[in-house]
């Protein structure tokens, strides 16, 4: 059981925050709520996924906006 445990505490990497902003976008199209904010985020994720950076956590987006 203890082995498990630092794994419940891994962050997402970018590639799984991408896919959720993309769902989210979706939904959000769907009714037509505007998420101007959301897109741009959503934006900003697929550059750094194809930059390399997609298997990385938050800090991901870090080092790529440096």
């Amino acid at each position: 059981m203890t082995d498990t445990i630092p794994n419940l505490w891994r962050a997402s990497p970018l590639i799984c925050l991408h896919k959720d902003l993309v769902l989210m976008k979706k939904m959000a199209d769907d009714i037509g709520a505007a998420l101007p904010i959301g897109a741009q985020v959503e934006q900003l994720i697929h550059i750094a996924k194809v930059k390399g950076f997609g298997d990385m956590d938050m800090s991901g987006m870090h080092l790529y906006m440096r």
